[in-house]
């Protein structure tokens, strides 16, 4: 029996067929940013087990079915990434210049603004030393 690998955006949009590979006998194993996450296997595999197989269950992700708020996952989403390239030195220095780079960029906008506020409050003030 050939391993079947496929990413979660491949699975959801081939999910009957998906099913049916399982129910055939054939694990998937799915994957996310090249990590496996996941196993779709038929379902008296994972009630049974095979004799001497070693089968270890971990504790998995629990998904929200309920609608979803596309600001809070989008949050998620960038903080779960964010992790994952600061874990990795090379990519650690990169997230944290740029993050530096954004937040002067923000303090500049923020002065300008507040300049620009002051400038049409007092629009006839002459600023002598």
């Amino acid at each position: 029996m050939a391993e079947i690998r496929m990413s979660s955006d491949e699975a959801r949009s081939k999910w009957r067929e998906v099913l049916d590979t399982a129910v055939a006998g054939n694990p998937i194993i799915i994957e996310r940013y090249g990590k496996p996450v996941a196993v779709i296997m038929p379902y008296t595999e994972a009630v049974q087990p095979a004799a001497g197989s070693n089968v270890v269950r971990e504790e998995t992700a629990v998904y929200q079915t309920a609608p979803i708020n596309k600001q809070t996952l989008k949050a998620e989403l960038i903080a779960e990434i964010k992790a994952e390239l600061l874990a990795e030195p090379q990519w650690r220095e990169m997230v944290l210049q740029y993050e530096l780079a954004q937040m002067r960029q923000d303090e500049l906008t923020h002065l300008e603004e507040e300049f620009a506020n002051y400038e049409q409050r007092y629009p006839e003030t002459d600023l002598q030393y």
